[in-house]
């Protein structure tokens, strides 16, 4: 008995996959990169005070492939390259934030350095809101605000990464669809 199988169509599927695979590769790559570039871009425009923005959290950003036996893992975040901020979560989620080695936070205005202790002829008073100030003696009548003085301060969620990744989860769906996939092998459904 003579089996004969003809297998020129599954050769043609294997090589037509083998293209798709560096192909697909490099699609993965750039999802990767304008993942990192949108979310550098949020973390610069987030609403903050000028004189405190360092741009550390954009700095952070970063994004790596990972080829494995599994396949191929795409890490986009904050810490990939750089050191995460330890704020980044904090930022994302909102929450609460409270002294850890003191009684008070202190909360430099404008212009303001460093930490309260740092600072000499300074006396405390409240404001119109009744808020605890740390203000600086200037000459005989004048006086600078230095710090406010809080108990928590309450940060508000502002979804920098998730807003982000949820529109570019969508167009990796779209990329890895079975019917995308299908059509750039040629094949129609």
């Amino acid at each position: 008995m003579k089996i004969r199988a003809d297998f020129s169509e599954a050769k043609k599927d294997i090589e037509a996959l083998s293209k798709l695979s560096p192909e697909l590769e490099k699609e993965l790559d750039n999802w990767k990169n304008e993942s990192v570039r949108e979310l550098k871009y949020q973390a610069r425009g987030m609403r903050k005070t000028v004189w405190r923005k360092t741009g550390a959290l954009a700095k952070s950003i970063g994004g790596k492939k990972i080829r494995n036996t599994s396949g191929i893992n795409i890490i986009v975040g904050s810490g990939v390259f750089a050191p995460e901020v330890p704020y980044a979560l904090l930022q994302e989620d909102g929450g609460t934030i409270t002294p850890k080695k003191r009684d008070w936070l202190a909360i430099p205005f404008r212009g303001v350095k460093g930490f309260p202790r740092e600072y000499r002829d300074t006396f405390f008073a409240f404001s119109k809101n009744k808020n605890l100030i740390l203000f600086q003696k200037l000459g005989k009548h004048g006086k600078r605000p230095l710090f406010a003085l809080k108990k928590e301060v309450n940060i508000p969620a502002s979804k920098w990464f998730s807003s982000v990744m949820d529109k570019q989860k969508e167009k990796l769906a779209a990329l890895l669809s079975e019917n995308n996939i299908l059509a750039r092998l040629g094949v129609t459904k």
